[in-house]
């Protein structure tokens, strides 16, 4: 007959010449990839250089998972969208450039989350499964950046903001950048409209 049955998910380890059980599902390592952001915004001029922006941003956080059975990876996907509300204030600006200093904050939700589990079994056999992964809190941060935009138009450009962000806790317990480094450096790509006084 079986001495002892060992659950599907757990594997015997020895320390110290004891035996125990380990999950074999334990989280051992977490690689964390650059955020990529894009944005479509309006930027409506205020008096003496300054203005203040709102708009929609999108926010793309993925993280590869190793599991600790080492026959598992998992690629951890969260989609956001933010609405940012900004204060700029120009240092220098023509006809078709401008540079400018901004200070602000953002309210993210995320809408959408897909875990992808990938096994290899013994035999060298690849198995894949998706799982949504639903983050229910809204992501709070406050953000600095320096920008620089290219004016197609008078109304119309497109706008690089590298710059750096603090990430508050959203108590979601899902690992993130965020959470690894909630003070981060971020760049964002985007459209911007710009309103007239």
């Amino acid at each position: 007959g079986e001495i002892i049955r060992i659950p599907d998910n757990q594997m015997v380890v020895f320390k110290e010449g004891v035996p125990y059980l380990k999950r074999m599902d334990e989280i051992v390592d977490i690689k964390h990839h650059q955020p990529i952001s894009f944005g479509l915004s309006v930027r409506k001029g205020l008096t003496k250089g300054f203005s203040v922006e709102t708009g929609l941003t999108y926010t793309l956080l993925s993280s590869d998972v190793e599991m600790s059975g080492g026959n598992a990876m998992i690629d951890q996907k969260l989609h956001y969208i933010g609405i940012p509300l900004k204060l700029h204030r120009s240092i220098w600006k023509n006809n078709w450039l401008s540079v400018y200093a901004s200070a602000g904050g953002v309210m993210e939700k995320c809408v959408s989350g897909n875990l992808e589990t990938v096994t290899v079994t013994n035999g060298g056999n690849r198995t894949s499964e998706n799982t949504s992964l639903d983050v229910d809190p809204l992501q709070w941060s406050v953000t600095a950046a320096a920008g620089a935009q290219v004016n197609f138009t008078s109304r119309f450009g497109l706008y690089l903001e590298p710059g750096i962000a603090y990430y508050f806790d959203d108590h979601s317990g899902v690992e993130t950048i965020r959470k690894e480094h909630p003070f981060n450096f971020n760049l964002q790509l985007g459209l911007r409209f710009n309103v007239t006084k």
